[in-house]
């Protein structure tokens, strides 16, 4: 059924470039006043034929509105749908507002006198600055999708459905459904604060961990040939060379785990002067079927075409795995079960294995991967969020992404040295075994150091304090819609503390690992020939 859905949506997308379609008399974009929007065929309809729209976000269908006139564009045209007032998550975490902004979303396509749609859905967003009650401070995302591929309590992607237990509300629902066979058909429009800058169909499907149960959903965004263009056309991020990607993340703002919302744009910035692999990211507004969704980080999304696109390895020769258990996202896989293999076996302290693994993995890009993630004390790692890959004999790299959980406590740097059995969250003793026993290795032990005071010189305190500035200053217009949308975060005040208590870790975190690290070193080795500075 699923293919035979792809097939008919291919097929209609090939109608469209050979046949008839909707053409709107204004494009999507920024508009200062209402006006009136025509709709016309793309040529003379067959008597019968009719065009029909909708405004709710919705595909077209049969009986949607029949197209007679000029649609006057104003707050009539304001989705009565009320998505927002759909229940999306456990009943303890349901809070809706009383209404949200709305932008104007029209979809329209042809249908025979049957009623069988024969074109494909045309779709445009208007934002008409004095039907609005917010402005535009962040680049502007605006998906629709049809409201029984959101909202179908058997295959909806946004509610807790069929698959819902209430004994186990944290982590069951239709959102917490993965793979293709839970992925939709959307339409996507990007605008910059001023233009309109990308239209594409593309796939969604729900995005995240434990989040998922969130009033404020995360999506997975895919671009594939068989909805119309196998790219994302657009270089979106401003720090990177390009313009083309298979997939993107939106990240929600309330899947951090304080109400700073920053840490996961934060570090991502961060690590932009170390060695290892990071996401692309930027802060976005996100509008769902016309009603205001927040504020989301729209990321690379950390799969085998991050490396393609990084690379440019083919992606079917890439090994991606999840998790220090080995569990296999791309390609094979042997190679790194080999890998741990070899590290679990071997004494590391000897230098003849120890430079065996240096030709396995990339060593100086580990190190940072490891010494960063500490000094950012990701409570939600090692046991959790770390992706390495390999193109066919290259040495294994390791992927830096999701730190909604760091820079909480000091503490958490110690999830690096855990010796706990077991498959225990944040550490447990598989998770960070790589780690530990090349710390019995004395030259590992002095690149470390050495490395350690490197990188903290990069993070120094005014830098940090430039990227904290910067990163609050970006999100201060919006977080007030955001508060009023999904109370989170609670309150402005409440936001302005939590980050605040960033930069206090950011004060506490250099002294805090330095002597962690050289106590740590010290344990693994029979003298202490690591003096801690502090």
């Amino acid at each position: 059924m699923k293919q035979l859905r792809l097939a008919l949506f291919a097929s209609l997308l090939s109608f469209m470039a050979h046949g008839q379609s909707v053409v709107f008399s204004h494009p999507a974009g920024y508009y200062a006043d209402s006006f009136q929007l025509a709709l016309t065929p793309s040529s003379q309809l067959e008597e019968g034929y009719t065009i029909r729209y909708t405004l709710n976000g919705f595909d077209p269908k049969a009986n949607s509105r029949l197209y007679v006139a000029p649609i006057p564009l104003d707050t009539s045209c304001f989705s009565e749908h009320r998505l927002y007032a759909v229940r999306n998550c456990p009943p303890s975490l349901w809070n809706p507002p009383d209404t949200v902004a709305h932008i104007i979303v029209v979809r329209a396509a042809i249908f025979d006198p049957m009623g069988i749609r024969i074109s494909s859905i045309q779709t445009a967003s208007y934002f008409i600055q004095n039907l609005c009650h917010k402005a535009a401070s962040l680049p502007i995302l605006s998906i629709c999708v049809d409201s029984a591929a959101l909202l179908s309590q058997v295959s909806g992607i946004f509610v807790p459905g069929i698959y819902f237990n209430p004994e186990n509300d944290q982590w069951t629902g239709n959102y917490y459904l993965t793979g293709k066979n839970w992925e939709k058909i959307a339409h996507l429009d990007y605008f910059s604060p001023s233009d309109h800058l990308l239209s594409l169909h593309c796939g969604i499907r729900a995005h995240g961990g434990n989040s998922r149960r969130f009033m404020q959903k995360g999506f997975s965004l895919y671009a594939r040939e068989e909805y119309g263009k196998k790219n994302f056309g657009y270089a979106f991020f401003p720090n990177t060379n390009f313009k083309k990607y298979k997939r993107l993340c939106l990240k929600p703002l309330a899947s951090s785990w304080t109400d700073a919302g920053i840490q996961d744009w934060l570090s991502q910035h961060m690590a932009r002067s170390l060695k290892f692999d990071h996401l692309a990211v930027r802060p976005i507004t996100l509008y769902l079927n016309g009603e205001y969704w927040g504020i989301y980080l729209l990321e690379e999304k950390p799969d085998e075409h991050f490396v393609e696109n990084h690379y440019g390895y083919e992606d079917d020769d890439v090994d991606l795995i999840e998790r220090w258990s080995g569990l296999v996202l791309n390609g094979i896989g042997t190679g790194f079960s080999q890998l741990m293999d070899f590290v679990d076996k071997s004494d590391l302290s000897i230098d003849e294995n120890y430079q065996h693994l240096c030709r396995l993995i990339d060593m100086s890009a580990f190190i940072d991967y490891q010494l960063f993630e500490m000094f950012i004390g990701n409570h939600d790692w090692p046991a959790n969020n770390m992706r390495c890959w390999q193109y066919r004999d290259t040495p294994w790299r390791w992927i830096y992404y999701d730190g909604d959980g760091a820079m909480g406590s000091v503490n958490s740097m110690d999830n690096i040295f855990c010796e706990d059995e077991g498959d225990g969250w944040p550490s447990n003793a598989q998770s960070t075994l790589l780690f530990r026993k090349l710390l019995c290795n004395s030259n590992f032990s002095q690149q470390l150091i050495q490395r350690l005071e490197e990188i903290l010189k990069l993070l120094n305190p005014s830098a940090l304090s430039y990227l904290i500035d910067s990163t609050q200053s970006v999100l201060a217009t919006e977080i007030p819609y955001q508060i009023a949308r999904f109370g989170y975060p609670q309150s402005v005040a409440s936001w302005n503390e939590d980050i605040r208590n960033i930069r206090t870790y950011f004060r506490q975190a250099p002294q805090a690992m330095q002597s962690k690290l050289h106590d740590k070193i010290n344990h693994y080795h029979s003298l202490k020939i690591y003096p801690n500075p502090i």
